[in-house]
C-alpha cells in the first residue's frame, strides 16, 4: 500500500509514502492537525476495524484497533471534523462509523458516505453519493450533510 502525494493545482505527483502496515490496501486517509489515520480494507469475517496512525512525515507510529463491528470490506473514506472522526463502509446497508477525538468511543449508524465525505464548515459535510448500471455506466452527486444525534448525518433540505 502506497499514499500519493499530489500538487493540488497541477495534480503532479510530489511525494510517495510506503505504508506496508496497511496490508489489506490503504482506501482512505485524515488528518486532525497533527496525525494521519489511514483506513483500509479487510477481508470477511473480521469484526473490527483497524487505523493505521503516521506523523505528518508518514512514519508509522501505530496500529488503532476500533471496535466497530464487521463492515464490509473495512472503511473506504475518512475524515476529521468537529472533534470526530467520520467513516464511511460500504455494505446493505451502507454504515457511518463516528469515534472520539481518542478513537475509543465509537457510534455505528445507517447512512450512506462510503464515497467520500469531507467537512465544509462546522456541522456540515459535504457526502458523495453514486450508482452504476451496466447500460448507463456510473454517476455521482454530492450532497449536503448535517451531524444528527439519532442518525449519525443526514442530509441537508
Amino acid at each position: 500500500s502506497w499514499v500519493y502525494i499530489y500538487d493540488a493545482d497541477d495534480l503532479s505527483l510530489l511525494a510517495k509514502h510506503n505504508t506496508p502496515e496497511v496490508i489489506y490496501g490503504a482506501g482512505g486517509i485524515a488528518a486532525d492537525g497533527e496525525r494521519f489515520l489511514v483506513v483500509g480494507g479487510l477481508p470477511d469475517g473480521i469484526e473490527e476495524n483497524y487505523l493505521y496512525e503516521y506523523t505528518p512525515d508518514f512514519e508509522f507510529v501505530k496500529k488503532h484497533t476500533l471496535n466497530s463491528g464487521w463492515t464490509k470490506l473495512g472503511i473506504q473514506t475518512a475524515t476529521f471534523a468537529d472533534g470526530y472522526w467520520w467513516f464511511g463502509c460500504y455494505g446493505t446497508p451502507q454504515t457511518l462509523l463516528k469515534a472520539d477525538a481518542s478513537l475509543e468511543e465509537v457510534e455505528r449508524f445507517e447512512f450512506n458516505c462510503s464515497l467520500g465525505i469531507v467537512p465544509i464548515g462546522e456541522n456540515r459535510f459535504l457526502v458523495a453519493n453514486g450508482a452504476c448500471s451496466k447500460d448507463k455506466g456510473c454517476t455521482g452527486r454530492l450532497v449536503v450533510a448535517t451531524p444528527d444525534d439519532r442518525a449519525g448525518l443526514v442530509i441537508a433540505k
